[in-house]
C-alpha cells in the first residue's frame, strides 16, 4: 500500500513539476522575503479588527504557530530522511526539472516547511480575523464579505506557495498536502488557546 502511494506521489509530482512554464513566477512565489509587506498587512489588519491588546496577542500566537512549523518539520524530515525530488535518483532519471536544488545538509524533505506554515498563517489570520469581524455581522454585510475575501485569498496565496516547492522539485506532492494539513492543525492549536487567553484576560 505503500508503495503504491509513493508510486502515485512521485508519478503526480514529476507531472506537475514538467507541467510549469513560469519558472520565474515560481521562485517568487516560493521566496519568503518577498511576503514581508503581506505580514505586515495581515498584522495591522488584525490588530484594526480586534484592538491592539486581542491584535497583537493573536499575531503572537500565528508567529509561535510559525516558529513550531518549522522546528517541527526539521524533526521530521530527520527523522523520515526521505530524500526531495532533487536528490531522488529516481525522478532524476525520469526527467523531473531541477530549477533550485537544496544544499546537501538539506537533502530531505518530508514534510514541506514551506507549505505548513503557508497553510499556518492562512489559517491563523483567517481564524483571527473572523473572531474580529463577528460583532460587526449583525450591524452591516461588509464584515462578511471581507473575511470571506480575506480568508480565500490567504488560502490561494498558501497553495500557491505550496505548489511552487513542487515546481522548483524541492518536494513532492505529498510533502506539500502532508504540510497543509499540518499547518491547518496547527493553527488551531495556537489560536484556540489565545483566543480563550484573551476573553479571559483582555477586556
Amino acid at each position: 500500500m505503500l508503495e503504491r502511494l509513493e508510486a502515485l506521489d512521485k508519478t503526480l509530482t514529476l507531472a506537475i513539476n514538467t507541467a510549469g512554464t513560469c519558472d520565474a513566477f515560481w521562485i517568487f512565489m516560493s521566496k519568503t522575503k518577498v511576503w514581508i509587506p503581506l505580514y505586515l498587512a495581515i498584522i495591522a489588519l488584525l490588530i484594526w479588527k480586534l484592538g491592539w491588546k486581542k491584535g497583537l496577542l493573536m499575531v503572537l500566537a500565528i508567529v509561535i504557530g510559525c516558529v513550531a512549523s518549522d522546528q517541527i518539520c526539521n524533526l521530521v524530515k530527520d527523522s523520515v530522511c526521505r530524500l526531495r525530488p532533487s536528490f531522488d535518483e529516481d525522478m532524476i532519471a525520469r526527467g523531473i526539472k531541477v530549477i533550485s536544488k537544496s544544499s546537501a545538509n538539506h537533502c530531505y524533505g518530508f514534510y514541506s516547511a514551506h507549505s505548513s506554515s503557508s497553510f499556518m498563517l492562512a489559517m491563523g489570520a483567517s481564524l483571527a480575523l473572523g473572531w474580529g469581524l463577528r460583532s460587526e455581522e449583525k450591524k452591516t454585510r461588509h464584515p462578511r464579505l471581507l473575511g470571506v475575501s480575506f480568508t480565500v485569498f490567504m488560502f490561494v496565496w498558501a497553495a500557491l506557495v505550496a505548489l511552487s516547492r513542487v515546481f522548483l522539485a524541492k518536494h513532492f506532492l505529498g510533502d506539500i498536502i502532508t504540510g497543509a494539513f499540518a499547518g491547518v492543525i496547527l493553527a488551531y492549536a495556537v489560536c484556540i488557546p489565545m483566543k480563550w487567553v484573551c476573553r479571559r484576560f483582555v477586556k
